[in-house]
């Protein structure tokens, strides 16, 4: 009786029955090496596997009918640090993506940086989570960036949340809850010009000089003619005037105006660069 198998499973070792004729025992020895090339039609050399290996593949990698599954031997030599290295352009996933063991989350065809998770890595969504945090710790809102050469508001430049400028044109200062000018977050003040009141102009004087000034007429004609009165006071001699005599004296006086009362540059020196603060 012949055995009609394909492969070696199928073979039937109670065949051949050992009442065939010769013939019929060629028939089967043929048979047997075409099960056998059917069964390992990519065995073109030799196959260098002890049995104790060939029995110890399923515990290391095999495939089913939808994925490759990694054996607990392969699990165990990556829980001892041992890295599981995927090659691009070595597996050829047919256009669909490999995903990581023991989560849900797709490589794409970024075949070449995803580690088995065994607790060891992190997940790509872990990643996100953890650059997220990251972001919101650096700068939680209220925070102030700065850059000196990029106008790019921070939302597109660092890629979250909203941004908008802040304090144009004015310096900052630290809070300080002593003085009425600082003790308030947001307060706004000070002026980039300033005109100086009486008040504020600093203590001085002006130095006049001794000088003589003199009222009253010349007196007419006699012993004195136009000369000065001595300052014992009115003559009473002949050609003596009823007119009111001179006299001297020192005085108080007044200087001229001066200035053009402008106002004076009140700025500090400055450098400018783009500042903004986070809303939301």
């Amino acid at each position: 009786m012949a055995d009609n198998s394909i492969y070696i499973a199928g073979l039937d070792p109670a065949l051949p029955a050992g009442s065939e004729k010769l013939s019929e025992g060629d028939d089967s020895i043929r048979h047997l090496k075409g099960v056998v090339n059917n069964t390992f039609p990519q065995a073109s050399s030799a196959v260098a596997l002890t049995s104790d290996k060939m029995n110890s593949l399923d515990n290391n990698i095999h495939t089913d009918t939808s994925q490759v599954v990694l054996g607990p031997n392969v699990k165990a030599n990556l829980n001892l640090n041992k890295v599981l290295v995927v090659t691009a352009n070595e597996v050829n996933c047919s256009g669909k993506p490999l995903t990581n063991v023991s989560s849900t989350v797709s490589t794409g065809t970024d075949v070449g940086n995803r580690n088995y998770n065994d607790g060891r890595y992190y997940t790509q969504a872990q990643i996100f989570t953890i650059i997220e945090t990251t972001k919101n710790d650096l700068y939680p809102v209220g925070s102030v960036y700065e850059n000196y050469t990029n106008g790019t508001n921070p939302a597109t430049l660092l890629g979250f949340g909203t941004w908008v400028e802040y304090g144009a044109g004015r310096v900052t200062v630290s809070r300080s809850s002593g003085e009425t000018e600082f003790n308030a977050v947001g307060e706004v003040g000070g002026s980039k010009t300033h005109t100086l009141t009486t008040a504020q102009t600093p203590s001085h004087s002006h130095t006049i000089g001794n000088h003589n000034h003199t009222s009253g007429v010349a007196y007419d004609s006699g012993p004195y003619g136009t000369a000065a009165i001595p300052s014992t006071g009115r003559p009473t001699g002949a050609g003596a005037s009823a007119n009111s005599p001179k006299t001297s004296s020192n005085g108080a006086q007044t200087t001229s105006l001066t200035g053009s009362n402008n106002s004076h540059n009140n700025i500090q020196p400055y450098i400018v660069i783009y500042r903004w603060v986070r809303t939301v």
